[in-house]
């Protein structure tokens, strides 16, 4: 349904309530309102918890990096569950419209996926850096630093699935000569 037209039935859904509410109303407006109101939400498929908090705020979710504005995208785009997500940004800032449940749902699934996706893409520069070999051949003499066995297990996984790139050495040897 169209955000224009859904506003529209809200507004209307949401004066209804406040009559069945009002001390003012007599019985019949009360009763009158009632059905009206169980006919509009039923015609627009909504529910009475669809009138609680569409009020829309601005929510501000701050980043660093290019990755953290790719998350918080696709977090908004999920939470209002839009293929096209709308929002404006400052700088390493962006802004959303959110309903007060979709703002606290976009904050802490925000905060739980960044800290997951930091630790992937560690993952992912260990991986990268063993598959194309980005180290010294001579063994360094000082003690080996103790590391999670999974980490390991996840970086040698992940190096599996990386294509390796030949080095610039390599590339060098290769070339025709001219």
């Amino acid at each position: 349904m169209q955000t224009v037209k859904m506003d529209s039935v809200i507004k209307r859904a949401k004066a209804l309530q406040r009559m069945i509410n009002d001390g003012s109303s007599t019985e019949g407006e009360k009763e009158n309102a009632v059905k009206l109101l169980g006919v509009l939400l039923k015609k627009n498929g909504l529910s009475l918890k669809d009138l609680i908090n569409t009020e829309m705020i601005e929510v501000k979710f701050t980043y660093k990096h290019w990755w953290e504005k790719s998350l918080i995208i696709q977090i908004i785009g999920m939470v209002r569950d839009e293929t096209q997500v709308h929002y404006h940004k400052a700088r390493n800032t962006i802004y959303a419209d959110l309903t007060m449940a979709q703002s606290q749902d976009a904050l802490s699934l925000y905060e739980y996926y960044r800290v997951e996706l930091k630790r992937e893409i560690e993952v992912l520069v260990d991986a990268f850096i063993q598959a194309n070999r980005l180290f010294p051949d001579t063994p360094s003499n000082e003690p080996s630093c103790d590391l999670d066995f999974s980490f390991l297990m996840r970086v040698r996984q992940m190096m599996k699935n990386l294509d390796t790139l030949p080095s610039p050495v390599h590339r060098q040897l290769s070339a025709p000569l001219t």
